[in-house]
């Protein structure tokens, strides 16, 4: 998977609220632009493997790239290890990824139902009760020990 720069520009990725008010805090949802390929296996079922794709199969590396981001740049926080052990953390905890919004990309074959869908450009977002603050303390705790 790789970011893409293709939502609108007033919208910002990371760190904001709820999906239903984006301004208010906690600003605990992280949110991301997220670039994906379906299953070529399966063209017929293209929209929702693209989908799939952006959210159920990338959750794993998209909440270690969260975590790994939230604590980049803190003084205190030099182990990896503690990162990759509260991104397992969060892995079994974190449910669902959700989607703001999803289009497709591809090239139209017209004799291939919703071809379009074999790429898709997503906004997903993934919920941390306690946002930044709780990943860092949580990384925090897991070094001392």
């Amino acid at each position: 998977m790789m970011d893409c720069d293709f939502a609108p520009k007033e919208f910002v990725t990371g760190w904001r609220g709820s999906p239903e008010n984006l301004e208010e805090k906690p600003f605990d949802y992280y949110y991301k632009k997220q670039y994906a390929i379906g299953s070529k296996r399966f063209p017929m079922h293209f929209k929702k493997n693209c989908i799939d794709s952006a959210t159920i199969h990338s959750k794993g590396d998209l909440i270690y790239n969260i975590v790994e981001e939230s604590v980049l740049g803190v003084s205190d926080i030099e182990n990896d290890l503690a990162t990759i052990i509260v991104s397992r953390e969060y892995f079994k905890k974190i449910k669902t990824v959700g989607i703001i919004e999803c289009n497709p990309v591809a090239l139209v074959d017209p004799n291939i139902r919703d071809s379009e869908w074999a790429e898709c450009r997503c906004i997903i977002f993934v919920h941390f009760p306690k946002g930044k603050d709780g990943i860092i303390k949580r990384v925090m705790e897991i070094q001392k020990e």
